[in-house]
């Protein structure tokens, strides 16, 4: 989790900017490239306002993803997910499956972060060649300088995050 000090340095995506498609991560790294890497901070859950604060890098789509995108970002938009509860299991097996059928990807893994307007995918290798044509390290912990192999597999487990970042109704 970023600390009160990074929070500070995490600013929005204007909402004429979105959707994006971002890699994430939501704890602090000694990036190789830091310039790569933006403070990041998105409203989601709808008129719940929830402010989810992440290190981002963003991903440039394949010139056939861009549409598919807004058009994930435009049905979900107004959903309130994350408001008060999340997603009914229709509507995540509706995400899932409009996931699968225009993108080819999943959430199978990563469906716990869904709101309004933060819209989780998979981050694996397949994802991320389907996605972008952008070349990203086959182990994206080598984006990383590590101090020591302890620091590389603490918090190994949901530290990468691809996400289509979408406008939130409030």
């Amino acid at each position: 989790m970023l600390d009160e000090k990074e929070r500070e340095k995490c600013r929005y995506i204007a909402d004429s900017d979105l959707p994006k498609l971002v890699l994430a991560v939501h704890d602090s790294y000694n990036f190789r490239k830091k310039e790569d890497w933006k403070y990041v901070v998105h409203q989601t859950a709808g008129h719940g306002c929830h402010n989810i604060y992440m290190l981002a890098r963003e991903i440039r789509p394949r010139k056939n993803i861009k549409e598919k995108i807004q058009e994930i970002s435009d049905t979900w938009l107004d959903s309130c997910w994350g408001m008060s509860r999340s997603p009914m299991l229709d509507d995540l097996l509706e995400y899932r499956k409009q996931l699968n059928n225009l993108l080819g990807v999943d959430c199978s893994f990563s469906y716990n972060r869904l709101e309004e307007g933060i819209y989780p995918i998979d981050c694996d290798e397949k994802s991320i060649k389907k996605l972008t044509s952008e070349k990203l390290p086959k182990d994206l912990d080598n984006l990383i300088g590590w101090k020591d192999n302890l620091e590389k597999c603490m918090g190994i487990i949901g530290r990468w995050n691809i996400y289509i970042l979408g406008e939130n109704c409030d």
